[in-house]
């Protein structure tokens, strides 16, 4: 074989040879990685179970602290409670206050008011607005009650009568299968709504806002004033000079015929005691059976309104710029002078004196006449006004 053709053999040779060791280096480095990849795997799989593991324990560990956070926020004192939901279980987490649907809020009771700024306001016990609810348009609020579940009605003169919950005062029904504004209405303790309408009627309609339950029509003039008492009785009076008491069938029991004028408001103890006042500017106790006269005093005001706590006082106020408290048996204790007139009054279990006043304002007094609170954020007189937890009349039970 020519020199030549050996050359271009060995040469051919050892390229072959070549590519054969580097072949064997590839697959050997191959090999080297799928090992590694494998091990690499096999130690990536023992770490994700052991993160997996050390997860639930800080989620268990978490979910333990939670719970024990939970309970632990639910106290606070004095100033800690801020109004979160959740900050109180019971009266004593808060200091200075009471536990209400988990919220410390100010010992005490909270007011109402229907005013002739077409509003129904909620204020908490140190006077500060909680809602205004101002669903009524043009028209005014004419009268607001409570029950002892912290349930709003009010009456206005769109001839609606509305049903509001506690916490934002939304409306959760309403009324309208009359025709006449409303003046004044009532709610007793199984939720039934008595109103008047300025006409010679008195209506009683269900819990539900539904339905008319009865009528009774045998006044012969105008009804301004209607109460309810914890037995289901009934107690209107207006501009025909009468007292009326009915039973809860809408059946006539007694009536009191000895004012002169227009009875402006009445009110019911926890006895059934019935208090009139009238612009014949005198106030009358009346007997629960007979409806007879108790005792009489006189008084210097018109356009009055009274109200009785559950000792037996009674205060009034009227449209001569005074508060007045008598005791049980009709004897004055004290005149406070004031710089407005009173056209809306109410009581709370603990003795404190509301009063709405041509002035707008809204007042809170002790059982001594001293001013503790003034609201002036209503833009036009009070119609009506109510505190918790309901007249002492329909929830005698919540006032012990």
């Amino acid at each position: 074989m020519p020199l030549r053709h050996r050359t271009s053999l060995c040469s051919l040779l050892v390229a072959f040879l070549l590519v054969w060791s580097l072949s064997l280096s590839a697959c050997s480095s191959e090999e080297t990685e799928s090992q590694d990849t494998g091990e690499q795997t096999e130690e990536d799989t023992d770490r994700t179970d052991t993160s997996d593991t050390s997860d639930t324990s800080d989620t268990s560990d978490t979910s333990d602290t939670s719970d024990t956070q939970d309970t632990g926020d639910a106290g606070c004192e004095g100033d800690e409670c801020d109004g979160d939901v959740g900050e109180c279980i019971d009266d004593d987490d808060c200091t200075d206050g009471v536990c209400v649907n988990g919220i410390c809020e100010p010992a005490g009771f909270f007011v109402y008011t229907a005013s002739a700024d077409n509003t129904v306001r909620k204020l908490n016990p140190e006077g500060e607005q909680v809602w205004k609810s101002d669903v009524f348009g043009f028209v005014s609020a004419r009268d607001v009650a409570v029950d002892a579940d912290g349930y709003v009605y009010s009456a206005s003169w769109d001839h609606q009568v509305r049903k509001h919950e506690p916490q934002q005062g939304e409306v959760l029904w309403s009324f309208d299968e009359h025709q006449s504004p409303i003046r004044s209405l009532a709610v007793d303790g199984q939720g039934y709504v008595y109103f008047v309408t300025g006409q010679h009627d008195v209506h009683k309609i269900d819990p539900q806002g539904t339905e008319i339950l009865w009528t009774f029509d045998e006044h012969s003039d105008s009804v301004l004033s209607v109460a309810v008492d914890s037995q289901g009785y009934v107690y209107s009076a207006g501009s025909d000079e009468s007292v009326r008491k009915i039973n809860s069938e809408g059946q006539h029991v007694w009536f009191f015929n000895e004012h002169n004028s227009v009875i402006n408001d009445i009110t019911v103890d926890a006895q059934g005691y019935v208090y009139s006042i009238s612009d014949d500017r005198t106030i009358r106790k009346l007997s629960p059976d007979t409806g007879s006269q108790v005792w009489s005093v006189d008084i210097d005001g018109q356009e009055g309104s009274v109200a009785v706590e559950s000792d037996g006082f009674l205060y009034s106020g009227a449209d001569d710029q005074t508060l007045q408290k008598f005791d049980s048996d009709g004897q004055l204790l004290w005149t406070e002078p004031l710089d407005a007139s009173i056209s809306a009054l109410t009581v709370d279990p603990d003795g404190y004196v509301y009063a709405g006043l041509t002035d707008d304002s809204v007042r809170k007094f002790d059982s001594d006449g001293t001013e503790h609170w003034r609201f002036e954020g209503h833009l036009n007189y009070i119609h009506g006004i109510a505190v918790d937890p309901g007249e002492l009349s329909a929830f005698p039970d919540a006032w012990q």
